[in-house]
C-alpha cells in the first residue's frame, strides 16, 4: 500500500545521508513528470537502495500502525482498493511499503502488553530525557546490546523520543524499552519544562534559533503558566524577529502577573505585547481591559483610539 506519514520518506533519506538536499529536489522535480513514487524513482536512478527505503519506512509504519492497537477509544474503517489520488502528489513523498500482516498483529498485541508496564515510567514518546552517566564513553563500550549503544549516543536532553526514533530509524518502541531499563537503573531522568526552556536559550546562543524555539514552545506545553518559560519564549521569539508572536507570548506573562496581583509587572508585560503589535485587536483589548480595571481610563482610552 502506499503510505503517507508526519515524516516523508525524502527527508528521511536526507536526514540519514542516503540522498543529498540537490538529489532529493532534482528527484521530486522529475516525479511531476514520471508520475512515479518518490522512492520507486530514486531506486531505479541508483541513488538508494530498496532495502534502506524499506528499513526507514517500515520502522515508521510500523509504529504508527501499533499505536492504533494502544487507543482506548476509535472508530476504524478499512477500504478495499487503491490508495486515494491524493496520496501520490509530488509534496507528499509517498513510497510503497511491503509488510507482514499477521506479524505486525503479533507485534501489536506485545507491545500493547509491554506498554502498560513501560508507560508507568516512560508515559510519553514526546518526552526528552538527559543522560545521568559520569562516564557515558565508557558505559557504551561495556553495553552489549548495540540498540542500547546506539539509544545512549542519542540521548541529548533535547531530543524526544519520538526524535531519537526517527533518526535511529528504529520504532518508538525499541526507544522506550531501552530508555525504561536505563530509567530503572536511574541513569536518566526526565526533562523538566524549565530544564528545557533554559537549554533553549543555550541553543539561541549557539545560533540555532529555529530549534531553540520549538523547544521553548514544547517547554511552554508543559507548563504554559511558569512565568520564567513563558517570557523566555518571547525573548526567543524577539531575538527570531517575530513580533507578532512575541506579542502573544508578552499578553500571556501579562494574564498570569495580573492572576498574582503584580500590577506593575503585568502592565509592563502587556505594554510590550501591544508596542510590538499594535494592530491586534486581543493584545489591545487586553491592555485595555487591565488599564480600565486600575482605573487608568485616560491611558485605556488612549489605548482605544
Amino acid at each position: 500500500a502506499a503510505v503517507v506519514l508526519d515524516v516523508r520518506i525524502g527527508d528521511i533519506l536526507v536526514r540519514h545521508g542516503k540522498l543529498t538536499k540537490d538529489q532529493l529536489d532534482q528527484s521530486l522535480a522529475e516525479q511531476k513528470t514520471s508520475g512515479k513514487l518518490l522512492g520507486e524513482l530514486v531506486v531505479e536512478k541508483g541513488l538508494v537502495r530498496r532495502e534502506d527505503i524499506d528499513r526507514f519506512m517500515r520502522a515508521k509504519v510500523e509504529d504508527d500502525l501499533c499505536d492504533l492497537f494502544t487507543w482506548e477509544k476509535a472508530t476504524f474503517e478499512f477500504v478495499e482498493g487503491e490508495p486515494p489520488a491524493d496520496l501520490r502528489e509530488v509534496s507528499q513523498h509517498a513510497t510503497n511499503v511491503t509488510l507482514d500482516v499477521n506479524g505486525l498483529l503479533l507485534e501489536a498485541l506485545r507491545r500493547v502488553d509491554e506498554w502498560k508496564a513501560i508507560s508507568q515510567k516512560i508515559p510519553s514518546v514526546d518526552g526528552i530525557y538527559a543522560i545521568d552517566i559520569l562516564d557515558r564513553a565508557e558505559h557504551l563500550r561495556a553495553a552489549g546490546d548495540d540498540r542500547r549503544k546506539l539509544v545512549i549516543a542519542e540521548i541529548d536532553g533535547v531530543s524526544s523520543i519520538r526524535d531519537i526514533a526517527e533518526r535511529l530509524a528504529i520504532s518508538s518502541f525499541d526507544v522506550c524499552v531501552v530508555m525504561c531499563d536505563l530509567a530503572d537503573q536511574k541513569l536518566i531522568h526526565r526533562v523538566t519544562p524549565t530544564e528545557l526552556s533554559r537549554r533553549a536559550k543555550e541553543i539561541a546562543d549557539k545560533g540555532n534559533i529555529d530549534r531553540a524555539l520549538e523547544l521553548a514552545e514544547r517547554a511552554l506545553l508543559l507548563d504554559h503558566d511558569n512565568i520564567d518559560i513563558i517570557l523566555g519564549c518571547a525573548e526567543l521569539f524577539d531575538r527570531a524577529k517575530k513580533p507578532e508572536e512575541a506579542a502573544k507570548q508578552y499578553e500571556n506573562a501579562g494574564g498570569v502577573y495580573w492572576q498574582k496581583g503584580d500590577d506593575e509587572r503585568a502592565f509592563e508585560c502587556y505594554r510590550s505585547a501591544y508596542e510590538r503589535d499594535r494592530r491586534s485587536r486581543n493584545v489591545a483589548l487586553s491592555l485595555f481591559n487591565f488599564l480600565a480595571a486600575k482605573g487608568r481610563r485616560v491611558q485605556a482610552d488612549e489605548c482605544a483610539r
